[in-house]
């Protein structure tokens, strides 16, 4: 099991480093004109842009959008319910939401110091971590309109 974790902890921390330019030069330029309808209700996001390179195009990223709730009390390690209310209002997606609660163990000496290094600096992400995670961030292209039939949704 040990061995399985440090392969998906490896993973994980490779498309970090991969994209360990873009997460420090993210920039929010303006609240998303486009509103999204889902199961829950109505979505709206954020604009955001990548100001040291030109070549990634602007986005609109919808952060923290439920996708199940947490049972609580006896069924507490059961599979979650899917979301059962549906929002009165648009809801604003443009704040991440907290992470799931992670292992705060020290990086693996197996790792390259740089890895290591990396493991450390992204550490305070866990600092803020609550049970009731079950979100998703969801990043898309931003086009003028959006063509799709009822099944692609």
């Amino acid at each position: 099991m040990d061995v399985i974790c440090e392969v998906l902890l490896v993973a994980a921390f490779v498309i970090l480093i991969t994209h360990d330019s873009c997460l420090s030069e993210v920039y929010v330029k303006e609240v998303g004109q486009r509103i999204v309808e889902i199961k829950q209700g109505q979505v709206r996001g954020r604009v955001i842009g990548y100001p040291k390179d030109p070549t990634f195009k602007q986005v609109e990223q919808f952060a923290g959008v439920r996708y199940a709730s947490l049972r609580g009390g006896r069924t507490r390690f059961m599979p979650p319910a899917s979301v059962v209310r549906k929002w009165q209002h648009v809801h604003d997606a443009s704040f991440v939401s907290e992470v799931c609660p992670q292992s705060r163990k020290p990086p693996s000496l197996r790792f390259p110091e740089g890895h290591r290094e990396q493991i450390r600096r992204r550490m305070f992400h866990t600092n803020y971590s609550q049970e009731d995670c079950l979100t998703l961030n969801l990043v898309a292209p931003i086009r003028d309109t959006l063509k799709m039939d009822k099944g692609q949704q």
